[in-house]
């Protein structure tokens, strides 16, 4: 009984101090470890989350902006087309619809794709159109998405028995294509196409 009692007052050894630090130790590097992966899970959701948000908005724009398409010619040149575009490029009459005084109406819309320090942007140009005047050359648009590394656009036209028509990589006709297709890639991935229906489109 002398002995235990000794042996208690004399409190722990090195080796059980030893390795109650190591599992200390141990215990603080997974935690940390822990942390360090949830804090990176949050960041990645956090960036995932802004670009969903920009691609919900880009979206949304091109979307308006073409499904309001006029059937308008862009020039007065006999057989002038309403819509240009080809896989690229695109150019159109559409119509504003703003809430902001002075900024509805009929404008010329240019899908394009403008060179950067840090690689293409794909930029949307709006210049207030009137009849029979010339569309200046788009110098500054609005940037929709940088680091753009990749653009496909697809037509279908509207055939008499009012189906819609094969896909087409070029769109140089006199009416307005039923529907167009954009396809976006950027550095990190290819995004959902965006499919604009054009409901002023006319059998061609």
């Amino acid at each position: 009984m002398g002995s235990v009692a000794l042996k208690q007052s004399q409190g722990f050894t090195l080796l059980e101090v030893i390795l109650a630090m190591a599992l200390l130790a141990l215990g603080l590097t997974i935690a940390i470890a822990s942390l360090q992966s949830l804090r990176g899970a949050v960041a990645h959701g956090e960036r995932q989350s802004v670009v969903e948000d920009q691609q919900i908005a880009v979206t949304r724009r091109l979307r308006d902006l073409v499904q309001h398409a006029q059937p308008i010619p862009r020039s007065t040149e006999p057989g002038a087309g309403v819509l240009a575009g080809d896989g690229n490029r695109l150019g159109w009459i559409t119509e504003l619809r703003g809430n902001v005084p002075g900024e509805g109406g009929l404008y010329w819309a240019a899908l394009v794709q403008a060179p950067a320090a840090h690689g293409n942007t794909l930029a949307i140009c709006l210049q207030r159109w009137r009849p029979g005047a010339s569309v200046p050359p788009c110098t500054q648009g609005e940037p929709l998405v940088e680091h753009l590394a990749g653009l496909e656009l697809v037509y279908r036209g509207l055939k008499p028995e009012r189906i819609a028509g094969p896909d087409q990589s070029r769109w140089s006709q006199p009416v307005l294509p039923l529907q167009v297709e954009i396809r976006i890639r950027d550095q990190r991935s290819a995004w959902e196409p965006i499919v604009v229906w054009i409901p002023q489109a006319q059998p061609g």
